[in-house]
């Protein structure tokens, strides 16, 4: 067998394959309907979730390198970048009203 087929030849892959495409469908469903509803801005908003939760395993994960100073400090900038992202967020969705420099105008 030569060719696509020959990447179906096992019936685990097919079932694999049958689920990453049922997975999919539903993925891109939930954001279709969830643009239809909300706004689109707020996909964005949730994006940065995924980062974030990857960011705190690797955190709580790697403390047997705590020795390395590089990973001190691509732990603390990446700590110091969400959070900066959090507050934006937080600010851009208008959670958090900035009341100087007359930031809470319209």
């Amino acid at each position: 067998m030569k060719g696509v087929l020959y990447l179906f030849h096992d019936k685990t892959i097919i079932l694999y394959f049958v689920f990453v495409v049922i997975c999919s469908f539903f993925y891109y469903l939930t954001n279709a309907v969830t643009i239809y509803i909300f706004n689109p801005s707020l996909m964005v908003m949730t994006d940065i979730l995924s980062p974030i939760f990857r960011w705190v395993i690797e955190v709580f994960k790697d403390k047997e390198y705590d020795g390395e100073d590089y990973f001190k400090y691509i732990a603390i900038l990446k700590g110091i970048g969400f959070t900066l992202i959090i507050f934006s967020a937080l600010v851009f969705n208008e959670i958090l009203i900035l009341h100087f420099c007359e930031f809470d105008n319209n």
